[in-house]
């Protein structure tokens, strides 16, 4: 991780890093924000360790020319559901998955 100044006020320093986590008091990850293959995804926690819930949104390019914003449902591990949109240029594909 790196710090930088990009000017005199406080507002304009900089964090740099490739991910960055939000700790409860107990020390549990409950939001993170990293960069996964080349993609960025934030993930929210429930923080209930029993029935962990985690809500994905993450954005990217797929290949040269095209991007991707998606939203992912977790419970427990496994994936329950979501939906992405694709974009080539001037056309977009939605898609909704279980």
């Amino acid at each position: 991780m790196t710090t930088r100044h990009k000017g005199d006020s406080p507002t304009d320093d900089e964090i740099r890093t490739r991910r960055l986590a939000v700790v409860d008091d107990a020390g549990n990850e409950r939001a993170i924000i990293e960069l996964v293959h080349g993609h960025i995804e934030l993930r929210l926690l429930s923080g209930d360790t029993t029935n962990e819930c985690e809500v994905l949104v993450f954005a990217g390019a797929q290949v040269a020319g095209t991007a991707a914003v998606g939203v992912e449902l977790w419970v427990n591990g496994n994936s329950v559901g979501g939906c992405s949109a694709v974009t080539s240029g001037s056309e977009v594909e939605f898609h909704r998955f279980p």
